[in-house]
């Protein structure tokens, strides 16, 4: 490192590095230079990818301390070239290359701002893609329509797709899959009016099963069930 880039750098992270748990003479003396050892530096708005080694399961590249901490190679750029970092911040890779630790290349943001950038440059591998997936984009459509249309339980649903109950859920209510379309929204469902859930119970309770009310009132049996449990609770007061 030159006396220009040390002088600019003591001035960026004056009383910073206390964050890694070690001294700054260590930092400046035995990290910087390590650090920019490992960089393959190109043009100014080129990648320059780290040569070092990488965080096991992890594109990111890590550089060890004395401590035994290892510290990932592109917030440490971020630190060496701008200064000190939010705890609650993450360093993001403007560029979309995980290696890449060209300080013109990073951004400071949110988890949130991280996740959007990965779906902007197609890293990120999501739905019938995931390896781990067992449903198709079809599969979704068509598990919304039984639930939605067809009034099938979560229940009954999940042991024909051979999946647990809460996947299930997360794919009626959208928290997964949401991109797919479909209806995800309970509150698009129908709402049933004081007197119609006073028929429903009348009829319910005269032995007509909760799946007949459920078609012919346009709701889920669970839907049904739920609202003559209420009015129970609410006779037995």
């Amino acid at each position: 490192m030159s006396e220009d880039k040390l002088i600019l750098y003591k001035e960026n992270n004056k009383n910073t590095v206390k964050q890694f748990g070690i001294d700054e003479e260590y930092f400046y003396k035995s990290i910087v230079p390590r650090f920019w050892d490992r960089v393959a530096i190109a043009d100014k708005n080129e990648c320059w990818e780290w040569t070092g080694e990488k965080f096991w399961r992890k594109d990111y590249g890590k550089l060890k301390l004395k401590n035994g901490r290892a510290i990932q190679a592109h917030r440490l750029s971020y630190f060496i070239n701008y200064g000190n970092i939010d705890d609650k911040l993450i360093v993001r890779h403007l560029c979309g290359n995980a290696w890449c630790v060209n300080p013109n290349h990073l951004s400071i943001g949110t988890h949130f701002d991280n996740a959007q950038d990965k779906i902007g440059h197609g890293t990120v591998v999501c739905g019938e893609d995931m390896p781990s997936s067992k449903l198709t984009e079809k599969d979704v459509l068509d598990i919304r329509k039984l639930y939605f249309n067809h009034h099938l339980t979560l229940k009954q649903i999940s042991k024909k797709y051979d999946v647990v109950f809460s996947t299930i859920s997360c794919v009626v209510r959208g928290k997964w899959w949401k991109s797919v379309g479909g209806q995800i929204n309970n509150d698009n469902r129908k709402k049933l009016t004081e007197k119609e859930n006073i028929e429903i119970y009348e009829k319910f309770s005269s032995g007509v099963s909760a799946n007949l009310l459920a078609k012919k009132y346009g709701v889920s049996s669970r839907t049904i069930w739920h609202n003559v449990k209420k009015i129970k609770e609410k006779i037995n007061e």
